[in-house]
């Protein structure tokens, strides 16, 4: 049990081991990305002080769009009145083309009349000679007469003549006052639209002074619009930059979604081996329950043993004194024992002097013997 419990210990050790090592690449990823998140950041917060910049640019030309808006709507006001004026003028103008034609008509008649007068006035002077004439010649009246006669029933009579004419000029002068009026009406209008002409100018000089100031306006916005292009061509650059670490990012993110599967897969294993821990946590937490019956009992033994403890300190207490006693009788025997030792010393000595004293007796035997 305690075995395969060391070596579940062992793989989760290794399996965290690698963990740590591809949490420290991923925070060296980290970093790096931070630095390039910062960088970002810094372009951003230009590009933010370039908005608000424009902004502000882009306000005032709404001001100035509502303003030119107010003046667009007063020229619209101006010009709907001018287009009801020469709708007018259009309706009055067309009047005065169908009179002019009525005139053009009536004059022509009044020519033929004035041409016919003038044939009549032609033969009445003719008429006049011959009269003279007649009244020289009372023969030829007869014939003149009948010839004036004749004359004065081709041509009409002048009575009738002269009546239209009366009632042609009657009317002529009834067109001409109209046309008095109309003129009347018409120099009226014309004031009036010299007024709304005048009001025109104005808004003209106004629209003016508008369109340079949005002339000036639009120079900024082309200096704006050139730096901001420049800007632009620098965010092209640091979008490349950044497309390059995305992709790198990318890939370190593949590779960490590769990670993240084995680790997965490694996670299964645990949960696998943690189930299995699981399964021995409880077997052990039932070795433990018998341990601690185990231990309450040694605890009762321990108990006995205190009390068998203290005893044997008193035992050692006493032995303690006896062993104290002993040491003074071995340093008492030490000091008897050294002198034991230089006496034996003494004894070494005196045995070597026998001990030459014995070999020359040896020899003095041997002679003895061979005497």
């Amino acid at each position: 049990m305690w075995k395969r419990l060391e070596e579940v210990w062992k793989r989760q050790n290794e399996v965290w081991k690698r963990l740590e090592e591809v949490w420290k690449r991923l925070e060296e990823m980290w970093k790096r990305l931070d630095i390039v998140w910062k960088r970002v950041e810094e372009v951003w917060k230009r590009l933010e002080e370039m908005w608000k910049r424009l902004d502000i640019v882009w306000k005032r030309l709404e001001e100035m769009w509502k303003r030119l808006d107010i003046v667009w709507k007063r020229v619209e006001e101006v010009w709907k009145r001018l287009e009801e004026m020469w709708k007018r003028l259009d309706i009055v103008w067309k009047r005065l083309e169908e009179m002019w034609k009525r005139l053009d008509i009536v004059w022509k008649r009044l020519e033929e009349v004035w041409k016919r007068l003038d044939i009549v006035w032609k033969r009445v002077e003719e008429c006049g000679r011959d009269w003279k004439k007649c009244g020289r010649d009372w023969k030829k009246c007869g014939k003149d007469w009948k010839k004036c006669g004749r004359d004065w029933k081709k041509c009409g009579r002048l009575e009738e003549v002269w009546k239209r004419l009366d009632i042609v000029w009657k009317r002529l002068n009834e067109v001409w006052k109209r046309l008095n009026e109309v003129w009347k009406r018409l120099e009226e209008v014309w004031k009036r639209l010299d007024i709304v002409w005048k009001r025109l100018e104005e808004v003209w000089k106004r629209q003016n002074e508008v369109w340079k100031r949005l002339e000036e306006v639009w120079k900024r916005l082309e200096e704006m619009w050139k730096r901001l292009d420049i800007v632009w061509k620098r965010l092209e650059e640091m979008w490349k930059r950044l497309d390059i670490v995305w992709k790198r990012v990318e890939e370190v993110w593949k590779r960490l979604e590769e990670m993240w599967k084995r680790l997965d897969i490694v996670w299964k294993r645990l949960e696998e081996m943690w189930k299995r821990l699981d399964i021995v946590w409880k077997r052990l937490e039932e070795v433990w329950k018998r341990l601690e019956e185990v231990w309450k009992r040694l605890e009762e033994v321990w108990k006995r043993l205190d009390i068998v403890w203290k005893r044997q300190n008193e035992v050692w207490k006493r032995l303690n004194e006896v062993w104290k006693r002993l040491e003074e009788v071995w340093k008492r025997l030490d000091i008897v024992w050294k002198r034991q030792n230089e006496v034996w010393k003494r004894l070494n000595e005196v045995w070597k002097r026998l001990d030459i004293v014995w070999k020359r007796q040896n020899e003095v035997w041997k002679r003895l013997e061979e005497v």
